[in-house]
């Protein structure tokens, strides 16, 4: 909804018009950044309380991967 057709490679409505069922459709685009926001926080969390529990524990990968996810364009 937000990204221009360029960058979507589709009309940024394609998906509202043939009434597909994603998370803006059916939460309204406000609902569905709040989803966003709440599931990459617990993500986040999960994450760090990971990294408490075992000193050892990598967690750059999966938080770059949680940031992809929530910062992409497309």
């Amino acid at each position: 909804f937000e990204q221009p057709t360029e960058m979507l490679g589709k009309s940024n409505k394609a998906d509202y018009n043939r009434q597909k069922a994603t998370f803006v459709t059916i939460l309204g685009l406000d609902g569905a950044k709040e989803q966003l926001e709440l599931h990459y926080n617990n993500a986040v969390l999960a994450l760090n309380n990971l990294q408490l529990i075992n000193n050892n524990a990598s967690i750059v990968l999966l938080q770059q991967f949680v940031d992809y996810f929530k910062n992409r364009k497309n």
